[in-house]
């Protein structure tokens, strides 16, 4: 997808308040994987900064956890889940 098309933090965090105003109390973090997103952990703070907002999850494919997961904890995120994309057993040990 072209970069001009893709939302920006600011126009994401705009949204989510307008969503938490009508009501929304999740949100969760997704789509291809949100971790290579320069910024992701400074979004993630602004956003579980936003007022009426109880619960900040994560999906994610697990391959960067290892480098954000700490921060990403200390910044409020409540839950991760790893999506491992197999159906092969062996494949989903190895991963």
């Amino acid at each position: 997808m072209p970069h001009h098309e893709i939302l920006t933090y600011e126009e994401m965090l705009r949204l989510v308040a307008i969503c938490v105003d009508k009501g929304i109390r999740k949100v969760r973090l997704t789509g291809g994987e949100p971790l290579v997103r320069q910024g992701i952990v400074a979004f993630a703070d602004k956003l579980r900064r936003i007022d009426g907002l109880e619960k900040v999850a994560l999906t994610t494919n697990g391959v960067l956890l290892k480098k954000y997961a700490r921060d990403l904890r200390e910044c409020g995120i409540d839950t991760v889940n790893i999506n491992m994309d197999t159906l092969k057993r062996e494949q989903s040990h190895s991963i």
